[in-house]
């Protein structure tokens, strides 16, 4: 079959990734053995379902995210195993232009001046998400936004496109972020 070669390079390409990874932590973080995880349920899950997933995607990003939540899954890092798969499942469905823009509500710049001065919700204008996202296609960054905010990821986020007042992630925005983080 013709699929099959590049299949099956694309599924070596991943495992070896993550392999790699796991070797280095095995180096870096004592008590950890690569040998350990093959008894680990949880870990044995997550890994399955992000090689299923990286398998049907090109994209250097989500394959990256994926990678990274995997070892964060084999260090035994939060969250629990329900929201594990809830969040293998947003990496699955996201576009990389919203874990951009989710990473952008949670590295918001730091604007010394402005109406809400002193506060932890600061004016960015929306030039600077063309700063940081230069190839966001016209007329998505609101459906972006909601997207992310019907998954309980951002608040306020549509504030910002009508008044210049970012969005902020919710708690469960900063734990996607950090399992889908290099640790």
């Amino acid at each position: 079959m013709v699929l099959a070669l590049p299949l099956e390079r694309r599924r070596a390409a991943w495992l070896n990734d993550v392999a790699e990874r796991l070797a280095k932590l095995e180096q870096r973080v004592e008590e950890f053995t690569v040998e350990a995880l093959v008894d680990d349920e949880e870990f044995i899950t997550a890994m399955t379902s992000a090689t299923l997933i990286a398998l049907r995607n090109h994209d250097a990003e989500k394959r990256a995210a994926l990678r990274n939540a995997v070892v964060n899954v084999a260090l035994k890092r939060e969250p629990a195993a329900e929201l594990q798969s809830i969040f293998l499942a947003f990496v699955d469905t996201m576009t990389p232009l919203h874990i951009q823009l989710l990473a952008m509500f949670g590295d918001k710049p730091d604007f010394k001046e402005g109406p809400l001065e002193g506060t932890d919700r600061i004016p960015v204008p929306e030039e600077y998400v063309r700063e940081v996202i230069p190839h966001l296609p016209p007329n998505t960054y609101s459906f972006l936004c909601l997207d992310l905010e019907n998954r309980n990821l951002v608040v306020g986020s549509q504030e910002f496109v009508m008044g210049g007042i970012p969005g902020s992630l919710t708690e469960l925005g900063r734990k996607f972020l950090e399992f889908i983080s290099e640790q």
